[in-house]
């Protein structure tokens, strides 16, 4: 038996090497004049650029979210490019912005950021990525 499980999870944990929990913690908006929920806490997993989670969001509603940060650009430790999602609790579903990634060894950080549109705030946002290589020690 302990062989069949060791077989088991020696088949998937090259797959979870790539998984990482993403924690969504705030953004900040350029327009001050409403009172934004910027304390937008959650939980999410990204899986090879792949994401998909929960966050409340800056209107104070939940919102459950799936999508790609395709980030081509990269200096060192540091990527950019974009991130699509489909995400509940917006106006529109559908939500794509700028994005740039900070990465070390044990812990990363997103900022996705979009300019003011429209009757639309800009804002830029941040989540914590913590890489889960225990998963195939």
């Amino acid at each position: 038996m302990r062989s069949l499980i060791a077989f088991a999870l020696s088949a998937i944990a090259p797959p979870l090497a790539a998984l990482e929990l993403s924690i969504p913690v705030g953004s900040y908006h350029f327009d001050r004049s409403r009172d934004w929920q910027e304390q937008n806490y959650g939980l999410g997993v990204e899986h090879e650029s792949w994401v998909a989670g929960y966050y409340r969001n800056s209107y104070d509603k939940d919102t459950v979210y799936a999508g790609y940060a395709w980030r081509p650009l990269q200096w060192g430790w540091m990527r950019a490019g974009i991130t699509a999602l489909l995400a509940s609790g917006y106006d529109s579903p559908v939500l794509v912005v700028p994005t740039i990634s900070v990465d070390s060894k044990w812990l990363g950080a997103d900022f996705l950021m979009a300019p003011t549109l429209g009757k639309a705030s800009g804002f830029v946002g941040m989540q914590l990525r913590v890489p889960l290589p225990f998963l195939t020690d």
